[in-house]
C-alpha cells in the first residue's frame, strides 16, 4: 500500500514585520548664490558725422536707448550752412544697442535731390574711422536704424568720408540730453 500522506496541518505565515524606510542622509545646505552685481556701463567716445545738402535746416536726428529714452537729439533747424560737414562728439555705452532716427522735413533725405549728403557713426574721435554705421543720405522723410556699439559691429569697408575743405566743421549744435534717474 501506499504510504499515508503527510499530516495536513494549517500553515501559518510569518508574522508581518514593518519595513523601515531608511532615513535620508541630509544633504549639505546649498545657499542661493548672490546675484551678480550690475556691471557698470563702459562709456565710449563716438563721432556722428554728416555732410549736409542744400537744405540743412530740414535735417535732424535723435538717438534712443533700449528703453526708447532719447539719449541725444538735434532737431531740424539747428543746421544752417548748406553743404556743411557737421561733426558731433558724443558718448555711448559699449555693447549697448541704440536706435538712430533720421528726419528730413523736405522728405528727400540729405542726398541726391539737393546735394551729395551722407551720414556715419564712428567709434572714437575721428569721423570716418572705425565706422559702425554709414548711410548715403537717401532716406526720404525719415528712417530708423538700430546699431550696437562694439568692435564686432565695425563695417569692413565703409565708404570714405571726406570733409569739404571749403566748409568748416559745424560748431556744436543745441542738444537735448535725457538721463534716467
Amino acid at each position: 500500500p501506499f504510504p499515508t500522506p503527510f499530516p495536513t496541518t494549517q500553515f501559518t505565515p510569518f508574522p508581518t514585520v514593518p519595513i523601515f524606510q531608511p532615513t535620508p542622509i541630509p544633504t549639505p545646505f546649498q545657499p542661493t548664490p548672490a546675484p551678480l552685481a550690475p556691471v557698470a556701463p563702459i562709456p565710449i567716445d563716438m563721432t556722428l558725422y554728416s555732410q549736409m545738402d542744400e537744405h540743412p535746416q530740414e535735417f535732424g536726428w535723435a538717438i534712443f536707448d533700449q528703453t526708447d529714452e532719447v539719449v541725444l537729439s538735434i532737431m531740424p533747424g539747428n543746421y544752417t550752412v548748406p553743404h556743411q560737414t557737421a561733426v558731433f562728439s558724443l558718448t555711448l555705452n559699449f555693447t549697448d544697442t541704440y536706435r538712430l532716427l533720421l528726419v528730413d522735413l523736405g522728405r528727400n533725405g540729405i542726398c541726391c535731390d539737393h546735394g551729395e549728403g551722407q551720414l556715419g557713426l564712428s567709434i572714437g574721435n575721428t569721423a570716418g574711422q572705425f565706422v559702425i554705421f554709414h548711410h548715403p543720405g537717401d532716406f526720404g522723410g525719415y528712417a530708423t536704424f538700430e546699431f550696437t556699439v562694439s568692435g564686432s559691429a565695425l563695417l569692413q569697408s565703409p565708404p570714405p568720408f571726406h570733409m569739404d575743405a571749403s566748409s568748416p566743421p559745424s560748431q556744436t549744435p543745441t542738444t537735448t540730453t535725457t538721463t534716467s534717474d
